[in-house]
C-alpha cells in the first residue's frame, strides 16, 4: 500500500519519463536516395515545425501526458475552425438578394462581421466525456463515437444568427439547468446559461464512405454532413488495457467509488451531530474549554 505522497511521486514520475523525450514527429523521405522526396519531406517538415510553434505543442503534451496517467485515457479532436485565425478584414454588406452593397465611391460597404484566416485547432477531449458503440471491441474499431461538452448558450447564438430554425434549438434549450464541476470551487455548480451539445462521428463505412457527422442539442441537429475529406477528427490513446472492454484505465487505482465515500462522509456527519450535539462552541473571552 503506497501513501497519497508516494502515490503522486509515481505518477509524476511516469509523466516526466514521457514529457523528458519530447515526444514529437519526424518526417523523412520515404526514398532517401530521391530529390523529389527530399524536397518534400523538407517542405512538411517546415509546415510541422510552424504547426508546432503557432499551436503551442509542448503544453499541449504536458495536457495529453497528464491525461494519459491520470485518467488513462487521452483524446484529441482536430478540425479546422474559420472563427480562428488572422483577420482579414470584414465581409461586404449584402442586400435582399444577397449582393453586395456598394457605396458612393464605388467601394463595397463592410459590415461589421469579420473575416478570419482560419486556423486548425487541437481541442482536448476528457475521455468520461466520450462514447463509443456498446457492441464494439476496442476503440478503434467503434463504428462511431459520440462526444459530449458544455456549450455556452451565447456564443451558440452568435454562430446562428440569422438562422431562425438553429435558434429555435438553442433558445428552447434555455430553461434546462445542468451540474457542472468547477474545479477552482472542487465542488458542483448549477449552471443556467450553457446546453448540451452532442457531436455523432461515423468513421467512413459502406453506409458513409466518406464518414458522416452530426451537432446536435436535445431539441434537434444543427450541423450534418460529410466529414471533411473522409478523415475522422477524433484520435484516442489507451494506458492499461481491460479485458473484455474496449476501454483503458489509469495506474491510479479507484479503492472506492467517489459516491459512496461522499455518502459515507455526509452519513459520519450526521452521526456525530446526533450523537455529540452542535458542533459549535461558544465560550467568553479569556475562558478555557475543558475536556
Amino acid at each position: 500500500t503506497l501513501d497519497r505522497s508516494s502515490a503522486a511521486s509515481d505518477v509524476y514520475k511516469r509523466q516526466n519519463n514521457i514529457i523528458s523525450h519530447s515526444p514529437s514527429v519526424k518526417i523523412v523521405p520515404a526514398n532517401g536516395s530521391e530529390l523529389q522526396d527530399q524536397k518534400t519531406a523538407e517542405m512538411y517538415s517546415s509546415a510541422w515545425a510552424h504547426i508546432k510553434k503557432r499551436q503551442s505543442m509542448m503544453t499541449k503534451v504536458i495536457e495529453f501526458a497528464s491525461d494519459y496517467i491520470d485518467i488513462g485515457e487521452v483524446a484529441v479532436k482536430v478540425y479546422w475552425d474559420q472563427t480562428k485565425g488572422d483577420l482579414l478584414g470584414y465581409a461586404p454588406e449584402l442586400d435582399e438578394e444577397g449582393m453586395p452593397l456598394v457605396g458612393l465611391d464605388g467601394q463595397q460597404i463592410a459590415s461589421k462581421t469579420p473575416v478570419f484566416s482560419g486556423d486548425l485547432v487541437l481541442e482536448r477531449v476528457f475521455c468520461f466525456n466520450l462514447l463509443r458503440d456498446p457492441d464494439s471491441t476496442s476503440m478503434d474499431d467503434s463504428p462511431y463515437l459520440i462526444y459530449r461538452k458544455m456549450a455556452n448558450l451565447v456564443d451558440l447564438r452568435e454562430r446562428y444568427k440569422g438562422d431562425e430554425e438553429k435558434l429555435k434549438l438553442i433558445t428552447s434549450s434555455q430553461n434546462e439547468t445542468y451540474k457542472i464541476f468547477d474545479y477552482s470551487r472542487a465542488r458542483y455548480t448549477t449552471s443556467e446559461n450553457q446546453c448540451m451539445l452532442k457531436e455523432f462521428y461515423y468513421r467512413p463505412c459502406h453506409i458513409y464512405p466518406n464518414g458522416y457527422f452530426y451537432i446536435a442539442t436535445e431539441n434537434g441537429i444543427l450541423e450534418e454532413g460529410e466529414l471533411p475529406f473522409g478523415i475522422f477528427p477524433i484520435i484516442y490513446e489507451g494506458f492499461d488495457e481491460i479485458k473484455t472492454t474496449p476501454r483503458h484505465r489509469s495506474i491510479i487505482k479507484q479503492l472506492r467509488p467517489y459516491q459512496i465515500e461522499i455518502n459515507r462522509e455526509a452519513s459520519q456527519q450526521a452521526m456525530n451531530s446526533i450523537v455529540h450535539g452542535d458542533d459549535k462552541v461558544f465560550t467568553q473571552p479569556g475562558a478555557k474549554i475543558s475536556p
